[in-house]
């Protein structure tokens, strides 16, 4: 990717946890060597929208993670790695990873290789009506599940699980450059094993709307005419939306338009 590689900044998930806008900035892994274990907390988009009928059935939850400021950087937070509770956290949660069978599959962001990974929390099911479902791993292993929440809420000390919808927990995997389109709001990644290297590269400094603004969204333009043709830097449509729907502004309607809502609005 253009200037990924001059633009990136380098960060130690061993050392720290990071909070970065992963759905937004550009990011991957540099190399390692040895068993380098990932866990990312993130919030995934479970409302219903589209370019063509607009925020027709939004999460609340979603939406408010949506709503959160925005990053202008990735921020650290040092981990007390030999401090005696982390040393035993870690170990457990080692002990549970050790016992896990991976999901293998194929994903264009693992180089289109298959990637060992199982998610934890909330998740979409493909083919499926956008809605919250409870992820596999949760079941399978409930032990490793409720370690990897205390652990998060350990190392960012203060109690946070509870604001992330999911927990990526991925084994070996190497990323190419890329976003995390399918994610609301800043994620926190860290990483724990027996490796070297294997820092997050994160090119903070060019920003990717995901959708276009709300003047262009009212006008049916699409993302690229948005953002490339016409250069408009103004926020995405949808967090507005979603302002006016908490001010009571407006109110939504599954059976019509975000557009038609609006324009009914400004007419009075």
């Amino acid at each position: 990717m253009i200037n990924n590689e001059a633009q990136a900044e380098s960060y130690d998930v061993q050392q720290n946890a990071v909070e970065f806008a992963g759905s937004t900035w550009k990011h991957t892994n540099s190399q390692w060597e040895g068993d380098r274990y990932v866990l990312v907390y993130f919030n995934i988009d479970f409302s219903q929208h589209d370019r063509w009928r607009g925020l027709h059935g939004p999460d609340h939850r979603t939406e408010e993670a949506r709503a959160a400021p925005l990053l202008t950087r990735p921020v650290c937070t040092p981990i007390h790695t030999a401090s005696i509770e982390c040393v035993e956290l870690r170990q457990q949660l080692l002990n549970h990873i050790h016992q896990v069978e991976f999901l293998n599959r194929p994903q264009l962001k693992y180089q289109n290789q298959k990637s060992e990974i199982i998610l934890f929390g909330e998740c979409t099911q493909p083919y499926h009506v956008k809605e919250r479902h409870p992820c596999k791993g949760n079941d399978l292993y409930p032990a490793l599940h409720a370690l990897l929440k205390q652990y998060v809420d350990y190392i960012m000390q203060k109690p946070v699980s509870h604001t992330y919808s999911s927990i990526l927990l991925a084994k070996n995997s190497k990323c190419n450059w890329h976003l995390d389109k399918q994610n609301v709001g800043s994620s926190v990644i860290t990483a724990l094993g027996d490796y070297t290297g294997g820092e997050l590269l994160v090119n903070h400094m060019k920003s990717y709307p995901l959708f276009e603004c709300l003047a262009c969204h009212m006008k049916y333009l699409p993302l690229r005419s948005c953002r490339l043709e016409k250069n408009h830097t103004t926020p995405d449509w949808i967090p507005q939306v979603w302002e006016m729907v908490k001010s009571g502004k407006i109110v939504l309607d599954a059976n019509t338009t975000t557009r038609k809502i609006l324009k009914r609005v400004q007419k009075k």
